[in-house]
Parts: C-alpha cells; sequence; structure tokens
C-alpha cells in the first residue's frame, strides 16, 4: 500500500468489514507502517526510525434473551385442553442461533 504526507499533514485509510454474527470474544485490528529505507523517523517511540503500529481491540456484543410462558388463563379444569404461548426474544444487538 503506498503512503504519502506532507511534514504535518495524514493521510487516511477506511476499511469496512463484516463481522460474522456467529463471532465471538474481542476483534483487533492493528496496522504497522514501515518506513522505505532511507527515510529518517524522528519519532522518539520508534526504535531506530523504524516501524510504528497501532492496536484497536473491540469486544464482540452479545444478544440479551428472554422468554415468556403463558396460557392467559388463572385456573384449568382437568381433562379440559390448554395451550401455552412461549415467547423467545433477542434484544440483541447480536444474532442468536441454535
Amino acid at each position: 500500500m503506498l503512503w504519502a504526507s506532507r511534514a504535518g499533514g495524514s493521510v487516511t485509510y477506511t476499511v469496512v468489514a463484516t463481522i460474522s454474527a456467529s463471532a465471538t470474544g474481542t476483534l483487533s485490528n492493528t496496522v504497522t507502517l514501515t518506513p522505505p529505507s532511507g527515510f529518517t523517523d524522528t519519532n522518539p517511540l520508534t526504535t531506530g526510525g523504524g516501524a510504528v503500529s497501532a492496536t484497536d481491540t473491540d469486544t464482540l456484543s452479545q444478544g440479551h434473551l428472554t422468554i415468556t410462558n403463558t396460557d392467559n388463563v388463572s385456573s384449568v379444569g382437568p381433562g379440559s385442553p390448554d395451550s401455552y404461548a412461549i415467547v423467545v426474544s433477542n434484544s440483541g444487538p447480536s444474532v442468536a442461533s441454535t
């Protein structure tokens, strides 16, 4: 990848990525810039004017699951049919699957 910047300037690269809905844990992205030979980097944080890097780490969001179970009656007689409404919800932000 080519880069160039005037003294006091900067270059911005934008990378757009889609994270898998089944991903868990953390997401880390590290970028490294190695100057071309003959270039002197005066950044005191580099060793001998060498490469510089930066890392961004994010915790991946998880789903928030809830469940309800109701038959909407307070009593039922023996031998009578009864049915239940069971609702499982995910208020996100991540996808939950079985």
